[in-house]
This record gives structure tokens, sequence and C-alpha cells, in this order.
């Protein structure tokens, strides 16, 4: 699945929805009607998923064993309560009517049967499909050309949930401009979408996509939800701290939280990340917003990639910040424009209209400030270092929507503790190298 792009949306029972709008603009207008009022994604969806840890080493074995392991670590009274199933589960040509088969040497009893057993287990069971010929994995059918009848296929099936991915479509052209940044418009066609390329099991990749997703924040919304791809956690490649920034910044974003790992095997250290409650709870909280977010507009040779521009250092940097998510996107005849130069204009040095920013903190060194406002001014703080050392990092009332010279009680989410030192106008913390801290920040009476 190199260079594989999906689409996660959740489906209500006989919707079919593709990543490209095929067909879209003939549709009757209630077959074109916004997802978000279907009743489904409340909240972000959380579950498993086979392709993180299986690959394609998938059978229906795997798929019980692993509900049966949600429900047996208490992960699913969490609300991890979908079981998915990824690519290669279908035979590699539809049967003489054209519809899909499961895999006779892998599914032998049938996605009917293991759906039926999942549900026994008070879980719902979720399927993988593609809007192009074949599925990214090469070996089974995609939908194009049969969507509606694997859309009643899955219906019968008693399938909760559908990723929808998008290879092998050839040289189909879409009725929009829609191949990338889903979360633009796929909220008529689905409950989430990716906002990247697929992760793989490392920090480097982890902290990309967290950054790639962060550009589409204030698309994140009850019924809509941006996904940066499914969870890492527990699956090796990275330490158990940067295991728990991986936990902490999906979280904190409102990303469907998608376990990837072997469920059946979970280490203590994987299972307490998983199944962190107090996390758990402001997840499940529905405002859906980030920090503020940019928007990008297409037209011609050149779009924007970035809110207008002010002649300042703060505004500078954060623009080149955001115009880099797109890098990938830049060449001759189609360009990213961060906004126009302000070169000259007076509000700032000589040295920061040239200067490149690399988010110092206090000592040096990499480090991000990530904010979840939630009700009442309260907001959850994630405090993330980067960089191989120690740093002190801190995060300014003025930069995270709390009101100046409010007093803050904060509660640490991972220590379980509230911190018994009152906080005005910041919080700081001596982060530990590739670590966070992540912060419940409640304001107090002026009497306390």
């Amino acid at each position: 699945m190199d260079k594989r792009m999906g689409s996660l949306v959740m489906i209500a029972v006989l919707m079919l929805v593709t990543r490209r709008w095929i067909g879209v603009e003939a549709r009757p207008a209630v077959e074109r009607r916004n997802l978000l009022a279907n009743g489904l994604g409340m909240t972000p969806p959380m579950g498993w998923n086979t392709w993180n840890h299986f690959y394609c080493n998938i059978n229906e074995t795997v798929i019980r064993e692993s509900a049966d392991a949600l429900v047996s670590t208490g992960l699913a009274k969490l609300g991890y309560r979908y079981v998915n199933i990824d690519d290669c589960w279908a035979e590699h040509d539809r049967d003489s009517k054209g519809y899909l088969v499961p895999r006779k040497s892998t599914f032998p009893s049938g996605i009917k049967a293991l759906a039926d057993y999942v549900h026994g287990k008070g879980l719902k069971l979720g399927i993988y499909s593609d809007a192009g010929s074949r599925t990214c994995s090469q070996t089974m059918p995609g939908s194009l050309g049969h969507e509606q009848k694997d859309a009643e296929t899955f219906a019968s099936w008693g399938i909760d949930y559908l990723k929808y991915d998008n290879c092998n479509n050839g040289d189909l052209k879409p009725m929009k401009r829609g191949d990338m940044h889903p979360a633009l418009w796929a909220d008529k066609l689905g409950n989430s979408w990716r906002t990247t390329m697929d992760i793989n099991d490392s920090w480097e990749s982890m902290v990309s996509r967290a950054d790639q997703n962060e550009v589409y924040a204030e698309h994140a919304r009850p019924g809509g939800w941006n996904d940066p791809d499914m969870l890492e956690v527990g699956n090796g490649g990275m330490s158990n701290d940067e295991y728990i920034v991986h936990f902490s910044l999906w979280a904190a974003s409102k990303a469907p939280l998608l376990i990837g790992c072997d469920v059946r095997n979970l280490s203590k250290e994987t299972l307490a990340i998983l199944g962190n409650e107090e996390i758990r709870s402001v997840f499940k909280r529905r405002r859906g917003d980030m920090h503020p977010d940019l928007w990008a507009d297409k037209l011609g040779n050149s779009w924007r990639t970035t809110m207008d521009i002010n002649d300042s250092w703060e505004s500078m940097v954060s623009r080149a910040d955001q115009n880099e998510v797109y890098a990938e996107h830049a060449r001759p005849d189609s360009w990213n424009d961060p906004n126009m130069l302000e070169i000259g204009n007076g509000g700032m040095s000589n040295n920061e209209s040239a200067r490149c920013s690399s988010e110092e903190g206090e000592n040096g060194g990499d480090h991000k400030v990530w904010t979840a406002p939630l009700s009442g001014y309260r907001t959850v703080v994630v405090l993330l270092n980067r960089s191989p050392e120690f740093r002190i990092i801190t995060a300014q009332w003025d930069d995270i929507g709390i009101p100046p010279k409010t007093i803050v009680e904060a509660r640490d989410l991972w220590k379980h503790a509230t911190l018994k030192k009152r906080f005005v106008n910041k919080v700081k913390a001596n982060v530990p190298p590739h670590a966070c801290k992540m912060f419940l920040l409640m304001p107090l009476p002026l009497s306390e």
C-alpha cells in the first residue's frame, strides 16, 4: 500500500461513499446530503484495525480473537468498539454475478458469520474497499463500477463501518478537484477522512502526520473528523514516551483512535496508554476544533496555503510552517503561496525577514504547544519536545485562549494527578526528549 492515501469513512447502511466526486453533480439532492446529519460519528470513532500490524496476513480467527481481546482487556468498555478488517479479505476476482467473495482460505465462514460473532460481543464490524478497479494491495477487486452492488452486499452482511481507499483508478477524473485535501469537501461523503499519507511505526513518520493533520483542525467537528491514520502504539518501532506523544496528539486533535497493534498480546505499558481513561474522557467530548487553522484556495497556477500574513515575526514564521506541509504539491506551473512578502513594511527587523524558525524553546531545540479548547475556558495542552534533549516548554495564556491573569489548576493526564502549584498567565514544564506533558487546565474562581 505504498503511496496510499485512504479516506476513512463511517457509513450508514446502504450508503456507499467515495473519495472522488464520481457523478455526484447529477444525483438528486437527497443523495448528496451532508453526512453530518446521519447521526453517526458524533464523537471520533474508536476501535481496532488489522492493517498496521497484520497487513495482508489476516483471517477470521485473528478477527474473532481480537474482538475477544477488546472485551477482555476492558478496552471495549472505554469505547473501542469497531473491529475493522482492512485490505486482503476477498478473493482475487468477483463471482459470476459480480459480487465480492470472502477469501475461502482465510474467511471460510464468510463475513456475515463474522459480523454476527462481533455483534454478539457488543462490538461493530468494519470492512475495507476501494474507489478503483482493485484495492491498494492488488489482491482483491475495488468497487469501481460496482458501488451499488457492494453497498448492498455490505449492508446484507451487517457491516457497520466502511474504510474506502483510492488506489488503481486509472485515468478516472474527478468532477471537481477532489484528489487531495478531503477535509475540505468530504463532510458530504463520510464521517471521517484521511488528512495524511500512510503512517509507519517511527517517530519521524508520527510527528509529521500530526503536523499535516493540524492544518485541517478547523474542519473537525461532531459528525466529521480528521484522520491522520491509525495508531502505531504497541507495534515496537517507538519508545514508550514516543507512543505517549503519539496517543496524546491523536486524542488532543480529536482524531479517530483506531488501534493498530496486536490487541491479543498487549504489554502492560501499551494497555496503560490505550486505556488512559482521563484522556479518553477528554477525547470523547464533542467539540472538535483544536488550534486555529488555515484554508487552501486552488485557483489557477498557484494557491494560498495559509491565512493572511501580517507584518510580524510570529505571523511570518507560522505562515512558513503551515506552507511547508504542502511542499510535495509544488511543481512547475503549480505553486504553493504562503501569502505576499512583508519585507520593507517596517514591522520586522532585517534579520527577522530572512530568518528560518525551528520552533525553539527557552533552551533551544524543537518544541510545539498543542491546545484543545473545552468549555468554560478549560483547555487541554500538550507540551511536545521533539529534540533529543530535555527542554523547558511554555504555554502562554495569550496563545492558548485563556484570559490574562486567570489562575489555573493543572491536572497531569498521564500521571493522573493535580499539580499543587497554581499557574497564572502561563504553564511550563521541563519535558524529556521525544516526550510530552499533557495537562488539563481548569480556571479557578477568583476567591481561590
